[in-house]
């Protein structure tokens, strides 16, 4: 099928665009590993996630924009872009990104500890007395199975002394 070059230079910079996306999503998933310092398995789920999310997205992309036809000018168009990203506004994404993560998250650590305060405040405040309970309780419990043992022990007796008689 005979595509136009206007229509040509269209998709080349709707890749174009899928490329800046891609490092976009790239970077996101840069400042969520140094927000969280994640571990290396987590680091190798979040690089299979990161492909995957970009391999549906060109797929996607090539579909509605070229009708699923791959040609050099889109692969050329996806790596401009990408390298375009890199090079300029990259590191401003990321610094702003990442400085409202961190304040996203202090946030939400300020939520939880507002919501947690009174819990651990009930929790300190009864836990004295049901420590004290426990060991009365555990006490208690301990003179209920020697009180046991004997009575046991004392039934083993008086069967003895039933046999003999």
């Amino acid at each position: 099928m005979e595509v136009s070059v206007s229509g040509q230079l269209y998709v080349f910079l709707a890749m174009s665009i899928c490329g800046v996306c891609s490092g976009m999503v790239f970077d996101i998933f840069r400042v969520i590993r140094k927000t969280f310092l994640c571990s290396n398995l987590t680091t190798s789920l979040s690089d299979i996630l990161f492909w995957l999310i970009i391999s549906f997205g060109m797929f996607f992309a090539l579909f509605s924009i070229s009708g699923g036809e791959i040609r050099w000018h889109e692969a050329i168009g996806v790596l401009l872009g990408s390298i375009i990203y890199f090079l300029t506004i990259s590191h401003l994404f990321m610094t702003v990104l990442g400085a409202l993560m961190r304040f996203a998250l202090k946030i939400f650590l300020t939520i939880l500890k507002i919501i947690l305060t009174p819990l651990v405040f009930l929790y300190k405040m009864i836990k004295r007395p049901l420590y004290w309970v426990f060991k009365r309780f555990q006490h208690t419990a301990h003179r209920f199975s020697l009180l046991y043992a004997w009575v046991k022990h004392s039934f083993k007796k008086l069967r003895l002394v039933m046999k003999k008689s």
